[in-house]
Order: C-alpha cells, then sequence, then structure tokens
C-alpha cells in the first residue's frame, strides 16, 4: 500500500531538511560566485560586458574541471568524508577571497575566483549524488529532487540579492564574508545530520535511506505488494 506524500516525510524529516541546508550551501555559493561576484568585478574595475560575460565562463570552466576530477575521487575516499572536506576549505578560504576581492587588483581577483570555484566542487560534485544515494529508489525522486530544488531556489536564488544588499549597507568585505561563512556553517551541519543519520543501523531499518557509508548493494526495487 502506498503511503501519501505527508507520511513518508514525517518518517525523515531530519534528513530532508538536512539535504536541503546542502542544497542551500551549494546554491549560495554558486549563485555568489556565477552572478553576484561577475557583476561586482564590473562596477568596481569598470570592465567591458564581454569580460563580465568571460569571467563567469572560465568560473564554469574551472568547476567543470572540479567535477570531473573530485567527483571520481569521492567513490575511493567516501561521498560524505570528500563533502566535509569541501565543506570546510570552501569555507574558510571564503573569508580571504571577499577580502581579495577588495584589494583593487583584478588579475588577482579573478584568480582567486577561479581557484575557490574549483574548490567549492570538492562539496558540490559529490553532493549531487549523496543527495540521490540517501534515499532508497521509492522516497529518493520525491524527497531527493524536492530537497535539492528548495534548498537552491530558497537560498541560492535570493544569494545575489542578499550579496548586493550586504555590500549596499554595509561598509567594507566583513559582513559578506559572515554570510558566506553562515552558508559554509549551514553545508556543514546539515551534511553531519546526515552522516548521524546514514550512521543510524535504527534509522536504516525503517528503508528510508541506504548505507553508503559501506559498501552495499541496494539498487532492487522493492517488491510489489
Amino acid at each position: 500500500k502506498k503511503e501519501s506524500f505527508i507520511k513518508d516525510l514525517l518518517k525523515s524529516p531530519t534528513l530532508f531538511f538536512s539535504c536541503v541546508g546542502c542544497s542551500g550551501f551549494s546554491g549560495v555559493f554558486c549563485y555568489t560566485f556565477a552572478v553576484y561576484i561577475p557583476t561586482y568585478l564590473k562596477q568596481t574595475f569598470l570592465l567591458s560586458k564581454s569580460m563580465m560575460m568571460f569571467t563567469p565562463i572560465l568560473l564554469t570552466l574551472s568547476m567543470v574541471i572540479g567535477y570531473l576530477f573530485f567527483g571520481p575521487l569521492s567513490d575511493k575516499w567516501g561521498r560524505v568524508r570528500t563533502i566535509k572536506i569541501g565543506a570546510v576549505l570552501t569555507t574558510l578560504l571564503s573569508v580571504p577571497f571577499i577580502y581579495i576581492l577588495n584589494a583593487g587588483v583584478f588579475e588577482i581577483a579573478l584568480l582567486s575566483l577561479v581557484v575557490i570555484g574549483f574548490i567549492s566542487t570538492i562539496f558540490i560534485g559529490p553532493m549531487n549524488v549523496l543527495l540521490a544515494e540517501a534515499f532508497n529508489p521509492m522516497h529518493r525522486y520525491r524527497f531527493a529532487a524536492l530537497s535539492h530544488a528548495i534548498g537552491i531556489s530558497l537560498f541560492g536564488g535570493t544569494a545575489p540579492l542578499v550579496a548586493t544588499s550586504i555590500t549596499q549597507l554595509t561598509d567594507g568585505p566583513f559582513y559578506l564574508a559572515c554570510y558566506l561563512l553562515a552558508a559554509g556553517l549551514m553545508g556543514w551541519g546539515s551534511i553531519k545530520l546526515i552522516q548521524n543519520h546514514l550512521s543510524d543501523s535504527s534509522y536504516l531499518k525503517k528503508g528510508l535511506v541506504k548505507d553508503i557509508l559501506v559498501e552495499k548493494d541496494y539498487t532492487e526495487l522493492p517488491k510489489a505488494a
């Protein structure tokens, strides 16, 4: 007998909202780097439109290379370990990155954007796989897709507006760095909660998640009643 969406959600609310938090962390950094920063560089360094468009293209290229590298690497290191490393590095480096943007040297600012974009894929790449692997096939397409959509739209979609407002209302990069730091802490806490749930044997018995911390095969779909 199929259960309603609400009943399924009540079985795993912490895991669901933890996935929202992970997606939100990813969204904040992706949209800040790809949308807000190029606009900020254009206004600060009086860039041409062509150079402004080149900046996100270069950022995307560096992130694609990161996905190709760190995605397979997470198969060896483990999803959770790789994501935690990526969350720490991205969060810690975001603070000096914001200050570098205000140093007044375009070449250094552009290079730092490419570097931190590449490093952020240590978290973002494996995270997308983790969201799919965290739920068994019966719940995967409901909760993985929905939690990702909510996190990206709620936190990522508003990130450029929040970053712009912070810059306009405050002097200096301090509060913008705090914003990215807060997003990083949200991502770290979310992945920690996911790890705790995936390590909880009693939680696994509910059939809502698969144990991705060890090698097991959960590809078989549940048999129809």
